[in-house]
């Protein structure tokens, strides 16, 4: 015999947002992350796009909305993540600038 859908009986996640206890969920299940990790990552995306945005303003001459722009429109031309360029860009910067022959004859 089956069970209709109104005699099931509830799921964790259903007894914990019906209990009005979402932490106790979030303790069972530590996949789902903390409101302050969310906002850790948030930050750390946002600083990494405006370094690419940094990066891509001095080498290209470009202001900050065209920067963006150029970001924006690469990520959607490529199908890849805004973040995933930001991170390419600010990362090959990062390297070169690191073996950048210039910078060794410096004192």
């Amino acid at each position: 015999m089956a069970v209709s859908a109104s005699r099931r009986a509830p799921s964790s996640w259903q007894r914990a947002y019906d209990s009005q206890r979402p932490y106790e969920y979030q303790a069972s299940h530590p996949k789902v992350a903390s409101p302050n990790q969310n906002f850790e990552s948030v930050f750390a995306r946002r600083a990494t796009i405006e370094r690419a945005r940094g990066i891509l303003m001095a080498v290209h001459g470009l202001s900050e909305q065209q920067a963006f722009d150029l970001l924006r429109s690469h990520s959607q031309r490529t199908g890849r993540k805004l973040i995933d360029l930001a991170e390419a860009v600010a990362d090959r910067d990062q390297l070169l600038s690191r073996h950048d022959p210039a910078d060794r004859e410096r004192p």
